[in-house]
């Protein structure tokens, strides 16, 4: 492991790196030097569901830093490697996914990292770097390590990929080391996918040109074992002594009190829109602690550092205005999903947490209408002049029955409109009620909201 030495002479991008705190450790430090030209560099994802989640989104941005220094980017999904599984970190040996759970995979996660690069350089160009989208994107790869190992027979790969490793070597890796002294142990198939992703790198160094691996702090040992292969069917000729390919990891990201990133209420947090809807995703940096927002700011973004240092201390003197979080829900939420979708979600989060029935009727209902399209929130109801609240909560899906809605007014728990409703049995819903004579709103507990749209044309007294 390098220790860091940065000089004034090194390029931008290590400037940069090393300044946000992205840099856990270095397998050389000729690589910052490396850095000064192009070069390619690879991150492994693992295809153990149809979508990215956001603890995948620190190795992305980092892949996304780098093609704005005109560097190149591949993305490798493990079709192979992900029916064995990484052992690193893990107490146990995961379930082997079946080979069509594994095609849908691997063609939701392409989709999906290629959509994010689409966004992320717009994004980028929109922030001020000097690239063409479309040239950048043309620098971004995915690939699927299935392809090249469908045609290895185990004596090939016994023959070209076990001849050059040491069984030492390969117990003194922590993720192997800590199995061993499980109970549990660990198998031969995890045993040997260090075996299997060093071969990768060796496979898209010799056939990419690929002399750059990242990944998170946990993943250095696969790493080397790479860099050692690569070393050994590639050795250094002349008076070229210099590593043919590096490696950098980067940092475990936690919060502050030591908790897992991405995780909200036990689930991951999707970059799928699909999985997790933008609003939530919005929501979801929008409750980052003070502790955490400035770390995540540096982590997640390219806001300039000098502009990152300003906002805390401009956050710092009124944090209720959570002025850090909502910058860095817009610049993340921009960066994945796009302008428009960002717009959807602050239309929505300015609806949720409008405080009074006052400030409901100050939104453009248009807009908001707009914004929960296709959103299992919005509910279409035709409304009459005795409709009552625990009907209308029927029929928007606020409420199971009429019965759980009165008896869920009993309990203080029902809003109409951020009013608490007394008599859900009773009261009925009138214009008054209709934003912009439109919809309205209601709430169950403290969170959970349905948008009820008036159909056209139906009156109500």
């Amino acid at each position: 492991m390098a220790q860091i030495n940065l000089a004034r002479t090194m390029p931008a991008l290590v400037h940069d790196l090393v300044g946000r705190g992205l840099v856990s450790s270095i397998t050389n430090h000729g690589l910052f030097r490396r850095l000064d030209s192009p070069i390619t560099l690879y991150c492994g994802i693992d295809p153990t569901a149809d979508a990215p989640h956001i603890g995948n989104l620190l190795p992305m941005t980092c892949g996304l830093r780098f093609l704005t220094h005109g560097h190149s980017v591949i993305s490798l999904i493990g079709g192979a490697t992900g029916a064995i599984g990484d052992p690193s970190g893990r107490s146990t040996e995961r379930n082997a996914l079946g080979p069509d759970q594994l095609a849908h995979n691997v063609a939701g996660l392409t989709h999906q990292v290629h959509r994010f690069y689409t966004n992320a350089l717009g994004y980028a160009e929109r922030r001020g770097y000097p690239l063409a989208s479309t040239a950048a994107a043309e620098k971004v790869q995915v690939v699927n390590n299935a392809d090249w190992y469908a045609n290895m027979s185990l004596v090939d790969f016994l023959g070209d990929v076990g001849r050059h490793s040491r069984v030492s070597a390969m117990l003194s890796r922590e993720s192997v080391r800590a199995r061993m002294e499980s109970e549990a142990g660990i198998s031969f198939t995890e045993f040997a996918y260090q075996l299997l992703q060093a071969h990768d790198f060796y496979h898209l160094y010799s056939t990419k040109h690929c002399q750059l691996q990242i990944g998170g702090s946990d993943q250095w040992g696969n790493i080397v074992a790479g860099l050692d292969m690569i070393r050994k069917r590639h050795p250094p000729t002349g008076t070229d002594q210099d590593d043919p390919a590096f490696g950098l990891t980067l940092p475990l990201v936690t919060t502050a009190s030591g908790e897992k990133f991405g995780k909200s209420a036990g689930n991951a947090v999707w970059m799928d829109e699909k999985k997790t809807s933008v609003f939530d995703f919005y929501q979801f940096f929008m409750r980052t602690q003070d502790a955490d927002v400035e770390q995540y700011l540096k982590y997640f973004t390219l806001l300039p550092l000098k502009e990152i240092d300003d906002l805390i201390m401009e956050h710092d003197k009124l944090p209720e205005r959570r002025l850090a979080q909502k910058t860095l829900a817009d610049e993340v939420t921009e960066m994945v999903h796009s302008e428009s979708l960002l717009q959807k979600a602050r239309v929505q989060t300015e609806l949720m947490y409008a405080q009074s029935r006052a400030a409901l009727h100050d939104l453009d209902v248009t807009a908001v209408l707009a914004a929960f399209k296709n959103d299992p929130r919005l509910a279409r109801v035709e409304l009459t002049g005795s409709m009552t609240i625990a009907e209308l909560c029927a029929k928007a899906g606020a409420c199971s029955s009429k019965s759980e809605a009165v008896k869920l007014a009993k309990r203080g728990g029902l809003y109409l409109n951020q009013e608490r409703v007394a008599d859900a049995l009773n009261q009925t819903v009138t214009s008054t009620d209709l934003v912009g004579g439109r919809m309205c709103i209601l709430r169950t507990g403290k969170a959970n909201y349905w948008i009820v749209e008036v159909v056209p044309g139906v009156s109500s007294s």
